[in-house]
């Protein structure tokens, strides 16, 4: 599901945290629908970084890659926006 807000990210955390083996999590952090609304606060973004410890794999597009890491993308500038 997605995960829309702060509380949802740090529930997430602590359940994945109390499981042991854990499973593999595959995660796709949406921070904004097509049209541009936000989907996820600020602070629910910042808050995925306690989240990435915890999963097998992140798959971020290019604009979340670029937002969530705070850095231009290695790509910046080469590819067809």
């Amino acid at each position: 599901g997605m995960l829309a807000g702060l509380e949802q990210v740090h529930t997430l955390v602590s359940w994945l945290s109390t499981l042991q083996p854990r499973p593999p999590v595959v995660v796709d952090p949406v921070l904004s629908s097509s049209t541009g609304t936000a989907l996820l606060s600020q602070e629910g973004a910042e808050a995925l970084w306690k989240l990435w410890p915890l999963v097998a794999l992140a798959t971020p597009n290019h604009a979340e890659a670029e937002a969530l890491s705070d850095r231009p993308s290695l790509w910046a500038g080469r590819m067809a926006r």
